[in-house]
């Protein structure tokens, strides 16, 4: 059994389980606020409101005795982060503290609410992503496209939605894919709502032509269920790998432009625009080009590229914008930070990942449902990029390893 779901909870009423929607809306609102406006000030009060709100109002002591100790490396990661980026690319001192203090208060509200046992729970996380997909990512999205053709949601972007890039709103759906399918198989959680929401989320998946996200997803069950079973503590540790590969649908996506018309798989994954070789292989040229100077370690690239990251190292053809970062987390934290971010980032896993083996030798019935969702991150950091400025991926990204580490802390805990 999840430990974040409990079979008895507390009934609280239709709105409390829609409190991650609310947060999450509120973030959409205010990164897209920030975004048009190249102003991250109202950002900044609304998740510094929001962190003293949870403070003032759903407290513990657990998080004010291991708040620090939970979060040491994740808080020097963002710093050295902003503080590096900030100067490589000629940010204010106050720009870089903004962006510290906004990703600082999402952390607050991550560790203040899942510390609490039972306050959000898996189901409550099901709801509120299966209300976000149907009335934040599906309605708005097909009003302005008028099509429901397999892809048809494909690479859309409208600065009326509350969604800023292509990454938003497959991210929601492949999130409740995940809750709702690891619900199924592993809590045994056979609902009608578990199942319409799996259901429902791969084929917004597929509207958007998210390939990549699905298989993501498959592979994160499935990895996930090859350590239950296993139970080798190097199969956690091999996660790391996730970073460095580029996984292997983007490899075939060479193949697939080949691929006939009248081909299942195909139509399977059609998108709404003519799909080109270059398109298919944008991210391996950049990886390639990337690597090649990553690998020759120079020591003027110990802290990144200063003032400007090479244009030629991206497709020369720019789908508005698409190729101008490295779509690898770890090779555009090269760009941004040098090997010393790519080192910090790295320790910050490790401590992550091995404060779940100790969790687990406590008590070896242990599960974690952050646990599959930072498989997925992982999975998914090695053909897109998470971290990044105040984009919803970087604060998704934040709430999950925060979250997944504060409960292993908790059984850690537990025992003493």
């Amino acid at each position: 059994m999840d430990n974040f779901s409990a079979s008895v909870t507390p009934k609280r009423g239709v709105l409390f389980n829609l409190l991650p929607a609310f947060y999450f809306l509120v973030l959409l609102f205010f990164i897209r606020s920030s975004v048009q406006d190249n102003n991250t000030t109202l950002l900044l009060l609304a998740e510094g409101g929001l962190a003293a709100l949870c403070y003032l109002f759903f407290y513990n002591s657990f998080f004010k005795k291991y708040f620090y100790k939970i979060n040491v490396y994740l808080l020097i990661f963002y710093a050295t982060y902003y503080l590096i980026f900030g100067y490589n690319f000629g940010l204010s001192f106050f720009q870089t503290l903004t962006y510290f203090a906004i990703i600082f208060s999402n952390i607050i509200i991550a560790t203040v609410v899942s510390s609490k046992n039972n306050f959000l729970t898996i189901k409550h996380f099901i709801a509120s992503l299966l209300f976000l997909t149907f009335f934040v990512v599906f309605i708005p999205t097909y009003l302005s496209v008028q099509s429901l053709e397999l892809g048809a949601f494909y690479n859309f972007t409208d600065k009326s939605l509350l969604t800023v890039t292509t990454m938003d709103s497959p991210l929601i759906a492949a999130l409740l894919l995940l809750l709702s399918g690891y619900d199924i198989f592993f809590n045994k959680k056979f609902t009608l709502l578990n199942f319409l929401s799996a259901a429902f989320a791969l084929y917004i998946l597929m509207l958007f032509s998210r390939r990549g996200f699905i298989l993501s997803s498959i592979l994160s069950f499935s990895f996930y269920f090859l350590y239950i079973k296993v139970k080798k503590n190097w199969l956690v540790y091999a996660l790391l790998l996730f970073l460095f590969l580029p996984l292997f649908w983007d490899t075939l996506s060479t193949y697939l432009v080949l691929i006939a018309d009248n081909s299942i798989f195909s139509k399977l994954i059609l998108r709404n625009d003519t799909e080109t070789l270059l398109s298919a292989t944008g991210r391996a040229s950049a990886w390639a080009n990337i690597l090649e100077v990553f690998l020759q370690f120079k020591s003027k690239l110990m802290l990144g590229f200063h003032g400007r990251i090479p244009a030629e190292f991206f497709p020369s053809t720019d789908e508005n914008g698409r190729y101008e970062h490295a779509h690898n987390t770890f090779l555009q934290l090269f760009l941004e930070g040098g090997y010393f971010m790519n080192i910090i980032f790295l320790l910050m896993l490790i401590f992550s990942l091995r404060n779940y083996l100790k969790a687990r030798k406590v008590n070896s019935n242990y599960h974690n449902f952050y646990f599959i969702l930072l498989i997925f991150m992982l999975n998914i950091s090695a053909t897109e990029t998470l971290i990044r400025y105040v984009q919803f991926t970087n604060f998704i990204f934040c709430f999950v390893l925060v979250a997944f580490n504060v409960s292993n802390y908790q059984v850690i805990k537990s025992k003493t």
